[in-house]
């Protein structure tokens, strides 16, 4: 690896497993310094465990649940200084599933964890980022975020709520140094991916690893303010060369 992340603190949601912990491992073998945050301790703490020994970076974790807003106070106070916010905490709720036979409290939950979590860390987290005139905010989307598909249902409409307050957040971070960034990790060989799916065959899919490159050029300030960038298309140019 080549140290791009070197100097840089990086926190991570969802970072227990699938997307979260590929990036993580990733943004560690870069150099990064992270917080890694999860609901659950007994698989985030291994994770950690992990990571250090990727690369020479300080390595936090904190157990927080992203649905309770205090919680989500204390996560922002006990992480500090933070460069790059990762947003990728999520969760699939009733799925697959027409939208119209979602339970209204499934759907309040994924919205919550999906979109209103993502809202308030940024809320929190991009001031003092604005200050400094630098950092960057990255939200992991969804390819079903982009076009409403049959069966996603509460989580395609948290997805949607998310790139549209992407693009409004890009919007206003326009000439203060800090970018907001999403990333589509495609189809995932991931814990959520098989439950959606239950009939696909994992064995066709990228793995978290193998998604991971998109989000570490945008840590690194590689693309620009307002990019959405499907980490599909990295690997297919990555096969070709």
């Amino acid at each position: 690896m080549t140290g791009r992340l070197e100097g840089i603190t990086a926190l991570i949601t969802g970072a227990s497993r699938g997307i979260g912990a590929g990036i993580a491992r990733a943004y560690a073998a870069e150099g990064a310094s992270l917080v890694l945050t999860a609901t659950d301790g007994t698989r985030l703490i291994p994770v950690a465990r992990e990571v250090r020994e990727l690369g020479p970076g300080l390595v936090r974790a904190i157990v927080a649940d992203l649905q309770d807003p205090n919680e989500r106070r204390r996560l922002f106070e006990q992480a500090g200084q933070v460069d790059v916010l990762v947003n990728n905490a999520g969760v699939l709720g009733q799925a697959p599933i027409a939208l119209w036979r979602t339970s209204l409290r499934s759907f309040e939950e994924v919205m919550d964890v999906n979109a209103t979590a993502a809202f308030d860390m940024i809320r929190h987290m991009v001031p003092a980022m604005v200050g400094r005139g630098r950092g960057a905010v990255i939200n992991v989307s969804s390819s079903v975020g982009a076009a409403g598909r049959a069966g996603w249902g509460a989580y395609s409409v948290s997805k949607f709520a998310l790139e549209g307050m992407s693009q409004t957040l890009a919007a206003d971070l326009e000439g203060t140094g800090v970018r907001c960034v999403v990333i589509n990790p495609g189809g995932t060989r991931t814990d959520m991916r098989a439950q959606a799916k239950p009939d696909e065959d994992p064995n066709t899919l990228p793995s978290p690893d193998d998604v991971a490159a998109p989000f570490v050029a945008a840590a690194a300030g590689e693309l620009a303010n307002g990019a959405r960038v499907n980490a599909r298309d990295w690997l297919t140019a990555r096969e070709a060369s």
